[in-house]
């Protein structure tokens, strides 16, 4: 009897700040190699992602097999606000059928607005992403608060999107 994928639901940060010091740059080699990890990896993964980016959020890919990810580059638009993209995330996780812990990565700049502090707090503290493992990576240039906010009450750490090969190490443990 095979494992059950591991479900890994990204948030990304397609806001307008994204552009600047290649930050937008750094979050899609990032995440292209986490996909390719565990795609890669004798564990299975099934992966999905939600850009926040403008005045919204959308779905860049419903939850798929790590291998069947066909990666397209997050482009940065707008101010952006997180609150959309938790909402979406939300959903996601409540319609997951899995007997897996799904893990949660927020890719930011951490410079989402002070309003969207309360949001996050709310989002990590409720069902079902109380029950998620959380990971926050930095870009480049970073404001940590929101990163901070987001991870807080976790075993895990605030990483920088740099660090690809040692989430790897640890994810696939």
């Amino acid at each position: 009897m095979s494992t059950p994928p591991i479900p890994i639901l990204f948030l990304l940060d397609g806001s307008g700040s994204m552009a600047d010091y290649g930050r937008i740059q750094q979050l899609n080699r990032g995440v292209r190699t986490l996909l390719k990890g565990l795609a890669e990896h004798p564990k299975t993964f099934t992966v999905a992602a939600v850009v926040f980016q403008g005045n919204g959020a959308y779905i860049h890919f419903t939850f798929t097999s790590a291998e069947a990810v066909q990666w397209e580059e997050v482009t940065p638009v707008g101010t952006g606000s997180i609150s959309a993209a938790l909402g979406l995330s939300r959903k996601l996780l409540s319609d997951l059928k899995s007997d897996q812990k799904p893990v949660l990565f927020l890719v930011s700049d951490g410079l989402q607005e002070t309003e969207d502090h309360e949001a996050i707090k709310s989002f990590v503290s409720e069902s079902p992403v109380a029950e998620c493992e959380r990971f926050a990576l930095r870009v480049v240039h970073a404001s940590d608060s929101v990163l901070e906010i987001f991870t807080a009450d976790t075993t895990t750490h605030l990483l920088g999107a740099e660090d690809t090969e040692d989430i790897l190490n640890f994810m696939c443990t």
